[in-house]
């Protein structure tokens, strides 16, 4: 398990009436069942299988926090914190999979520190970097173990995403797909919308191992079909470093002339069309619908014609769709707020 792109952090928003409907993880409630088992993968170790067949937007599970280390924390201070952790928690993360070689590192330790544990001391940094999922906090990033979750090995198409939950501090995995009972769950631990060579090359680098899931099998007929699709996509994504920021919003908006934001708008919906090709793309949609709302509203605010606000509200809807799959409740009540205002005929603040 990588070290994952981080999470977007939930931001509070006061609660609306919703008319967007909830997604089949959401009915499951506190009362929520596990539908996995972890056992023994081909050539893997470790992995974990659905016990059922899973629909496509359920939960597969909700793991709760192991153990966290702060990005830059002194490991030492991070073993020190790991040992106050009952007994057996400490001996099921010490059975996590190591990525490095572990050291013996006893003469270059300071003598202050308990020499007997020296090598937990490399162990766990190693064990934390190579298992850890990346959480973002309002106090900084945080390597999380997660000790169902870290046994998800990986795939550059995988059956399942990580999505954000609301305060409880479980890791949640969701289907992307519907997933067979005994079918293997996988997740990405790397971008998975870069081309084959980048990650085959990250993932011999980082974890040691040559990925020969359908998309990095050059004998495989879905690889060239999906490998143009990333190609394809790439290219969209370097067309946009003109008219895009960083946080991948719209730049300067108002000032854009309306055939330049005809354009602009072809081009998200291009992207669209490949992210939503395949189901291991799909997370990606949010932001690409975000931009696309805005260049829309852009759009309208020139003309004020029907048919530019009517797109807005549809690529606001399908925004909150998204999010109510990969982000759950919270984050999604102020922009189904705004589509309320924007229904109205409402369009200031925007």
């Amino acid at each position: 398990m990588a070290w994952l792109k981080p999470m977007l952090k939930l931001q509070s928003a006061s609660r609306a009436p919703s008319r967007f409907a909830r997604s089949a993880a959401q009915h499951l409630g506190k009362k929520f069942s596990p539908v996995f088992e972890i056992r023994s993968s081909p050539g893997k170790g470790l992995g974990v299988f659905a016990t059922k067949n899973t629909p496509r937007n359920a939960d597969i599970m909700r793991d709760p926090l192991a153990f966290r280390a702060w990005k830059g924390e002194d490991i030492v201070e991070r073993y020190l914190g790991f040992i106050m952790l009952p007994v057996t928690t400490r001996q099921n993360i010490l059975k996590l999979s190591v990525g490095q070689t572990v050291l013996d590192y006893r003469a270059i330790v300071d003598e202050t520190y308990p020499r007997d544990n020296d090598y937990d001391v490399f162990k766990l940094d190693d064990i934390n970097n190579t298992n850890a999922f990346t959480i973002a906090h309002d106090t900084g990033l945080a390597g999380e173990l997660f000790l169902n979750a870290c046994r998800i090995n990986h795939s550059c198409i995988p059956n399942a995403d990580q999505v954000a939950n609301e305060g409880t501090g479980d890791l949640v995995m969701r289907a992307n797909r519907d997933i067979n009972a005994d079918e293997e769950v996988t997740t990405s631990y790397i971008m998975r919308a870069a081309p084959r060579e980048i990650r085959q090359r990250e993932l011999s680098e980082r974890w040691g191992f040559t990925c020969q899931c359908p998309a990095c099998d050059p004998g495989h007929p879905f690889s060239h079909s999906h490998e143009r699709r990333l190609h394809a996509l790439l290219r969209t994504y370097k067309d946009s470093a003109c008219y895009l920021d960083d946080d991948g919003r719209l730049k300067s908006a108002e000032k854009w002339p309306y055939a330049a934001l005809e354009q602009v708008a072809g081009s998200f919906r291009r992207r669209t069309e490949l992210l939503t090709e395949h189901h291991s793309l799909r997370s990606y949609t949010r932001e690409v619908y975000l931009g696309a709302f805005e260049v829309a509203i852009a759009k309208y605010k020139l003309r004020r014609v029907r048919s530019d606000l009517e797109e807005a509200l549809k690529l606001l809807e399908l925004t909150i769709q998204a999010e109510r799959v990969y982000f759950e409740e919270a984050i999604a009540r102020s922009h189904e707020e705004l589509y309320a205002r924007l229904e109205r005929g409402d369009i200031s603040g925007v």
